[in-house]
Parts: structure tokens; C-alpha cells; sequence
């Protein structure tokens, strides 16, 4: 086999499956006989090829076309395609009905026996149109209807009379609540009268406080670019805040609060060693003790003291007395004209060797 007969079968098997899904998309199967049957309507509601034909709830076709009748552009045909299994009466009636509450429409095929021989529909023949309301549709038949509405009229009318005369007894539960809501309702009434009045009675000062927040958004709109120049220090005072490491500084301010308190507690040491030291002091203790304590000891010191101050005061005034003590014949002392030894010590007496 050549490749152009290959190519060519290729091209028939690809038109076809492509017909047939298009078909299948519509919802009729080419692969399965049927029968085409027709129906003439005035409007068929915004029916659209592909919609469902029905019987019994059981789906036996599908619309396959829908177009203006070309004689008269007056009238609407539709074609379905019905199961060819399916014997439709000549009589029957192909009914356009709502499929639900999007406006969708679907067919169905009312009649009331199945056929046979002549009186049964063969291809191309019109069925009887009919159409029913979107409530019809949804409703289903009016007597069932009618038997709902009979039903819920009844159990209103008990309801009705079981209210009637719960209310009518003054002590039931109904009309102690109606009682109770008629006192709400009078209590409601006087708040409201009560808050009327209190409105009525500040509606200067409410004035004045609207008149005041109107000054304040005023004067708030004024400000605007001093309020943006403050937010902005503000920004910018964080920001410079973060950057300086406030967690490094306060570890340092924490290490030197340590050490201070190390540096207080070393001079509380120091302080409570230094009071020891006075209370030995003042009881005597030690020489600085008797020193302070001993007046003979300090006048002793006092006078000790004196004489070393005269006795180089001597030495300065008198240095050869000191310098011959290695010679065997010193020089003769010769008492100063101003003694300093009688100013300082009264009693002293110097005598002239």
C-alpha cells in the first residue's frame, strides 16, 4: 500500500471521527439509528440545538436543529433526533418546558399509548408543538397542585384557629407574651420620648461641641506641616536611637554601675575600719590612743618637741659650739641677748658655761 493511500485513509478516518464527536457534542450519536421528527412553534422561549427530548423523565433524543420556517419567517422548527426504537404516536405532542430556574429549555413527548403501523411518526413528520410556563414546568401537574395548596390551606386555617384561641385566653403563654411585648413596646416609647426631649434640650451644647471638633480639624489641616516636620524629627530621633546601640551602652552603663557599687562597698569596708580605729582611739588603745587620750604623755611630747626646735634653733645661731665637742678646750657659750627659750618655755633657766 502506497503512503498516498495511507495518507488519504488517514484524512477519510479523521474527518470522520471528527464529525462524529462534533455530533456526539451535540448530543446525537450518528452511530445510533433514529429518526428525525419536526415540530412548528410561534416561540419556542430560547430553545438551542443540543437540549434534551424526554419521556417519563427518560432521555430518547436530542434537538438537533432549530431555525425560522423559510415560508413564512413567522413560525419556529425545530428538529430532534428520537430513537428509532421509540414508537411516537402521529398525535403526540413534543412540549417545550423549562429545565430549570436558568431559563434552560428541554423537550418533551406527551402522549398517551405507543403506536403501531400507520399511526406511528416516521421521519419527517411534525408533532403537535406545545409549551409550558417556567411554574408549569416546575409544578408539574395542577391537580397535584392544587391537592398541596388544599393541604397547606388546611394546616394555615388550624394554625390560625389554635392562635385565635390561645390569644383569646388571658392566661396562655400567647397572651402573656403579647402582654409583655406591649409593655417593651410602651417602655420603648416613653426612652424614645425621653431621648427626643433630651436631644431637643442640648441641641446647643451638641452644636457647640460639633462647632468645636470642626475647629479642631480646622486647625488640624492648618498644621499639617508642622505635624509632618515633627513626625519626621520623630523618625528621625528612632532612627538615630537604633543606630547608637542602645543595647551596647546600657551593658556598659551596667558593668560601670557594678563597679561603682564594688568601689561603695570597698569604702564602707574602709569607713567601718576606720570607725574601729577611732573607738580604739578614744578608749586609750595603742600609742596614737594614749596620745590622745594621756595628758602627760602629750605634754611630755609637747615639751620634748620644743626643745628640739631650740636646740636647733641653737645650732643655727651657734654652729662653732658644736663644731669644737672634739677639741679639749671649747669655746666659752655666750647666751644670746634674745633668748628664744624664754618665750617658749618661761621657766627655763640658761645659764652660761
Amino acid at each position: 500500500m502506497s503512503n498516498e493511500i495511507k495518507i488519504g485513509i488517514l484524512a477519510i478516518v479523521t474527518v470522520a471521527l471528527t464529525l462524529w464527536g462534533y455530533k456526539f457534542v451535540e448530543g446525537s450519536n450518528i452511530l445510533t439509528p433514529a429518526k428525525v421528527l419536526l415540530a412548528e412553534y410561534t416561540n419556542v422561549g430560547g430553545l438551542r440545538p443540543g437540549a434534551t427530548v424526554m419521556r417519563s423523565g427518560v432521555k430518547v433524543g436530542v434537538v438537533t436543529a432549530v431555525y425560522l420556517n423559510p415560508e413564512n419567517l413567522k413560525t419556529v422548527v425545530i428538529e430532534m433526533n428520537i430513537d428509532k426504537q421509540l414508537q411516537v404516536p402521529k398525535d403526540a405532542i413534543a412540549e417545550i418546558v423549562s429545565a430549570d430556574v436558568m431559563g434552560e429549555k428541554d423537550v418533551y413527548l406527551v402522549f398517551e399509548r405507543p403506536c403501531s403501523g400507520e399511526n406511528c411518526a416516521k421521519s419527517g413528520d411534525y408533532l403537535i408543538a406545545g409549551t409550558k410556563g417556567m411554574l408549569a414546568s416546575m409544578v408539574g401537574n395542577p391537580d397535584e397542585v392544587k391537592a398541596y395548596v388544599d393541604v397547606l390551606n388546611k394546616g394555615l386555617m388550624n394554625a390560625i384557629d389554635s392562635l385565635t384561641q390561645a390569644t383569646s385566653d388571658p392566661n396562655s403563654v400567647v397572651s402573656k407574651s403579647l402582654r409583655d411585648v406591649d409593655v417593651i413596646l410602651q417602655n420603648l416609647k416613653a426612652t424614645t420620648s425621653n431621648l427626643n426631649g433630651l436631644i431637643s434640650s442640648n441641641t446647643k451644647q451638641v452644636n457647640a461641641i460639633l462647632k468645636n471638633v470642626a475647629d479642631l480639624t480646622q486647625l488640624i489641616n492648618g498644621k499639617n506641616a508642622e505635624l509632618e516636620r515633627i513626625i519626621g524629627s520623630v523618625d528621625t530621633f528612632t532612627r538615630e536611637l537604633a543606630e547608637l546601640n542602645l543595647s551596647k551602652t546600657v551593658n556598659n552603663a551596667e558593668a560601670t554601675l557594678e563597679n561603682l557599687n564594688k568601689t561603695i562597698a570597698g569604702a564602707s569596708e574602709t569607713v567601718n575600719e576606720l570607725k574601729v580605729a577611732l573607738a580604739k582611739i578614744n578608749k586609750g588603745e595603742g600609742t596614737l590612743g594614749k596620745l590622745v587620750t594621756d595628758d602627760q604623755l602629750y605634754q611630755q611630747l609637747e615639751r620634748t618637741t620644743t626643745n628640739l626646735d631650740l636646740l636647733l634653733q641653737d645650732l643655727r645661731l651657734n654652729p662653732k659650739r658644736y663644731t669644737t665637742i672634739l677639741r679639749k678646750k671649747s669655746a666659752e657659750y655666750e647666751l644670746p641677748e634674745e633668748d628664744p627659750a624664754n618665750k617658749i618655755l618661761p621657766e627655763a633657766k640658761v645659764e652660761n658655761k
